[in-house]
């Protein structure tokens, strides 16, 4: 640590040959401490191109300078553009969704709609060996497979997670929504515990994943909250609430 520190110092004054800068500057690691030392991403700028194609380099920029978009759409389109990894571009593309989440730009959208395209694709594929392998798909846990897969990416496998909630819970083929709504949640828009009974019924591994990772519920419970078509709405201490409890369900 203490040889790195020495090399960051001299490095930022300026007092290394040409050589040992470029050295320096091809190594992903040492341009991390000298970004994290400065705060001055325009140090990313005398990265080699062999470190802008780092994957761990460019997320972890990514989220440091979350706020600068125009940056980080830079850098991250650099990146994409010159990467053959699924799994990189599949796993930036989620990042950038959830940090643009609230932003209604042409890049968002496109971020969203790459990290969904990869998604179904990965879909698509399981449902193809599945077939292959002569194994009936509504009794096999899809989930625990993804989870085999992508267990040391945790940021893909919560997003596989959260789009195969979503789906069990917008496009059940078995129940409305309305329906499903009161069945997994209280009046106040908020999971129960019927939920993962719920999930179990088609999933039994993605349930069991739910109870220890709740926070994907949580952007879910806004999301829905957030529906208010021919749901009747009511006001109590200022706050907005659904009101189940009164509303039949047909």
């Amino acid at each position: 640590m203490e040889k790195v520190n020495n090399l960051l110092f001299l490095y930022l004054d300026n007092k290394l040959d040409l050589k040992q800068q470029k050295e320096l500057e091809n190594n992903y690691i040492f341009m991390l401490e000298v970004i994290n030392y400065t705060n001055d991403k325009s140090y990313y700028f005398k990265a080699s191109d062999n470190v802008k194609k780092k994957f761990q380099f460019v997320k972890l920029l990514v989220y440091r300078f979350s706020e600068d978009q125009d940056f980080i759409i830079y850098i991250a389109d650099h990146f994409l553009n010159n990467t053959n990894s699924l799994l990189d571009t599949f796993e930036l593309n989620i990042i950038l969704n959830s940090l643009f989440k609230d932003i209604d730009t042409f890049d968002s959208q496109c971020y969203s709609l790459k990290a969904e395209d990869y998604y179904f694709q990965i879909q698509f594929k399981l449902e193809i060996f599945l077939e292959e392998e002569d194994l009936y798909i509504e009794n096999i846990s899809k989930f625990s497979y993804f989870k085999e897969l992508f267990i040391k990416r945790p940021i893909i496998l919560n997003y596989i997670a959260k789009k195969m909630l979503e789906e069990f819970i917008f496009y059940n083929k078995d129940y409305t929504f309305h329906e499903i709504v009161s069945k997994i949640m209280d009046s106040q828009y908020r999971f129960t515990n019927n939920l993962f009974n719920f999930i179990n019924k088609y999933d039994y591994s993605l349930s069991c994943y739910l109870t220890s990772n709740r926070d994907i519920l949580e952007e879910l419970e806004k999301e829905i909250y957030s529906l208010d078509s021919n749901l009747f709405l009511k006001k109590e201490n200022n706050i907005i609430k659904f009101n189940f409890l009164t509303k039949k369900i047909d």
